[in-house]
């Protein structure tokens, strides 16, 4: 993170299909450069309060979690959508916060090798 994507760039590894309603929050690399302080809403609020609960975010100070919560952006997604493609450019952070989703990870082109869920991450 904090690195613009380079011809050497990580490429998606699974797939993430939406198996209900599901929101996303994700934070893309760009986004996250030359970050500032800026005035604190209610939504910012409520995302750091997410993010606080995060193991990756345990270490964060307020003011890095406000910093990092004004740069995402919400997605809602319903059943059966795609939400990440295998394959794809790995530009973003994606964060589950509510419904149920499949990981799917192909070997070759004609079949899923795995599926697993995936929920959201629940207060520690």
């Amino acid at each position: 993170f904090g690195v613009p994507p380079s011809e050497g760039s990580f490429t998606r590894t699974t797939t993430v299909r939406a198996d209900e309603h599901s929101w996303f929050m994700t934070l893309n690399k760009t986004d996250a450069l030359g970050t500032e302080w800026e005035a604190r809403d209610t939504a910012t609020r409520k995302r750091v309060d997410y993010l606080c609960r995060l193991p990756c975010f345990e270490a964060a100070t307020l003011d890095e979690l406000h910093a990092v919560a004004e740069h995402l952006t919400e997605h809602r997604f319903e059943p059966g959508v795609t939400m990440i493609d295998q394959g794809q450019p790995a530009d973003a952070m994606y964060m589950l916060l509510s419904g149920k989703c499949a990981l799917i990870r192909r070997v070759d082109a004609r079949a899923a090798a795995s599926e697993n869920g995936l929920e959201p991450t629940r207060e520690r």
